[in-house]
């Protein structure tokens, strides 16, 4: 597994520098699958798309998951996964309730890069319930075990005004705990969930 774990993905530059810098590949030539599942209801698809293209993705070649038919995707395996930020209870209830989530793992686990924002980078953790610190969990999700593909937990968008909740965190020892600023990337590789590899890029 390759894990790129982010607070802002591509909508920062000098994220998306580091990730394609490390995949030795251009963005225009990747075939993106996009989950834009955290933003249900309140981002425009083409603003969301500008976005991307700006990050240098072709419009042809990007993959708009929409969680509401999810039997429309999944025939062809894509060369990157991204799951852009929004709210984590959002994204987690309406993933897990397209039944997708298993094909998305699959893919993950058989060397799909995968690169979450915030939202996306928590899907995948060992649970999403810290985020009751950040997100508004207005669906009223109450199932908050994650994906499971990152052992432990992060702390996004981490700065001096997050420091208090992530050593609260750190202190409860449930799970262990990672801190990724605004323009970082944690890295984590390797064949199993717990015996990832983990580094900053």
């Amino acid at each position: 597994m390759t894990l790129y774990l982010t607070s802002r993905g591509f909508g920062s530059p000098v994220v998306g520098e580091k990730i394609f810098s490390h995949l030795k590949k251009e963005a225009k030539a990747l075939r993106l699958f996009y989950i834009p599942t955290a933003r249900y209801g309140y981002s425009r698809k083409n603003k969301l798309i500008e976005g991307l293209e700006a990050a240098g993705f072709q419009k042809e070649q990007i993959i708009w998951f929409d969680h509401r038919y999810p039997e429309r995707y999944g025939d062809e395996i894509p060369d990157l996964i991204y799951v852009c930020g929004g709210n984590t209870f959002l994204l987690q209830h309406y993933m897990k309730e397209s039944g997708f989530l298993p094909k998305l793992k699959g893919w993950i686990e058989a060397g799909v890069p995968y690169v979450g924002a915030s939202a996306g980078t928590h899907l995948i953790e060992q649970s999403i319930e810290h985020l009751k610190y950040f997100d508004e969990n207005k669906i009223g999700e109450t199932d908050f075990a994650g994906l499971g593909l990152f052992f432990g937990i992060t702390v996004c968008h981490y700065a001096k005004e997050r420091e208090e909740i992530a050593r609260l965190l750190q202190e409860e020892g449930k799970y262990p705990v990672s801190l990724i600023g605004n323009e970082e990337v944690l890295l984590a590789e390797g064949e199993k969930s717990d015996r990832l590899q983990l580094r900053y890029l």
